[in-house]
């Protein structure tokens, strides 16, 4: 299948999109991100990068939620509800309660992609299931954001009360951790600190408040906004929220301001106290100071949600014509030893973020259906 149109409208480009997302990078649900094609991988897609697959899930059961909130479509409800299945099973997967993985695949035992990424050591076997540990930040992030859009959007009960037992889980226990993500092995994650009495990223910071205030939402559990306030009362973290490090538009890659703009996307909008608010508009301020000429779409309609007056890119429509799905053929090498033989594969990355950008700019009108 090509993945170039020439002169087709933005809908029909997400349509095709996302054929390719469901032909090579869904699996029960969950986004492979970074996919090792043919004949170095396998015909089922499962070789590659999975180090980032919890936070694409999430991403893209955001946009599967705005797709149905837009189009009222039984594609798209099913397709967010396999990826709310597949959130959920990152944290099942792993046999300890709340604490959730990374990214999973069926597989009898190790392969040698495995070996090729930057968490060698963190593969688990589950039964006929494999899992990928030591979760980020990041993928906090991207769990939050997906299933606090699933909830607003597309959830019906049943569904609304599975999210709610989920979040309820993690964050629960990610609040028994003192704010650590806590491994398998009893150790605190890479990446996984937000504890105030270490906290060296302000970013965190910004990121413990979101989380919070949507397990809050979701659940209706009072014991997350006491924590909330506890964190802001007792440690400023609504302040160090607002001077979260940002990233000068050009930076490559701008992950930090991604990760901050999702955490500011639904904590302005759920907070109703107005001097935090006011908080988080300022920070808003800082990041939109560095971003404002950045096309990016996600970056652009985040800000407009929360300040309405203000006017998009006139790039932005652009970034989604100008949109290809990235292939490159390369030499994947082991991590250990420096000097073991690679294997000459091509790679290709998931289309999820054009499709949460595309849905969430038709859910706000920002994007029209004839685009």
């Amino acid at each position: 299948m090509s993945h170039t149109a020439s002169r087709e409208t933005l809908l029909e480009k997400a349509v095709r999109l996302e054929q390719i997302q469901a032909q090579g990078h869904l699996f029960e649900g969950q986004v492979l991100g970074h996919v090792v094609l043919p004949p170095a991988g396998r015909e089922d897609c499962l070789t590659g990068n999975f180090e980032d697959n919890c936070i694409s899930t999430g991403q893209y059961l955001g946009a599967e939620s705005f797709r149905y909130a837009v189009t009222g479509e039984a594609e798209a409800r099913r397709r967010a509800e396999d990826s709310a299945a597949a959130l959920r099973k990152l944290q099942v997967i792993t046999g300890t309660r709340g604490f959730f993985g990374r990214g999973f695949k069926t597989a009898a035992s190790a392969s040698w992609d495995e070996e090729c990424y930057f968490f060698p050591r963190e593969w688990h076997q589950a039964a006929d299931y494999r899992w990928l540990g030591d979760p980020s930040s990041d993928s906090f992030n991207g769990r939050t954001f997906g299933w606090s859009c699933y909830f607003d959007l597309a959830a019906d009960e049943e569904a609304k009360r599975q999210a709610a037992d989920d979040v309820n889980r993690v964050v629960s226990q990610w609040v028994e951790n003192d704010f650590r993500l806590i491994d398998v092995d009893g150790r605190m994650t890479l990446w996984g600190n937000f504890n105030p009495c270490i906290l060296e990223e302000d970013l965190n910071a910004l990121q413990a408040l979101n989380h919070l205030k949507c397990a809050h939402h979701i659940t209706g559990e009072e014991k997350f906004e006491r924590e909330h306030w506890r964190l802001i009362r007792d440690f400023g973290y609504a302040d160090r929220a607002m001077v979260a490090k940002v990233l000068p538009h050009g930076s490559t890659p701008p992950w930090d301001d991604n990760l901050g703009m999702t955490a500011l996307f639904h904590l302005a909008q759920y907070e109703q106290d107005r001097a935090l608010t006011g908080l988080y508009r300022e920070s808003l301020a800082r990041y939109w100071s560095a971003l404002k000429d950045d096309p990016n779409p996600f970056f652009q309609f985040v800000h407009k949600v929360l300040e309405p007056d203000s006017e998009l890119h006139p790039g932005t429509l652009d970034w989604f014509r100008d949109y290809q799905v990235r292939r490159q053929k390369r030499t994947i090498k082991p991590r250990y030893p420096e000097d073991a033989p690679g294997v000459e594969a091509e790679t290709e990355n998931s289309p999820h973020g054009f499709l949460r950008n595309y849905w969430m700019g038709r859910y706000y009108g920002f994007i029209r259906g004839d685009d």
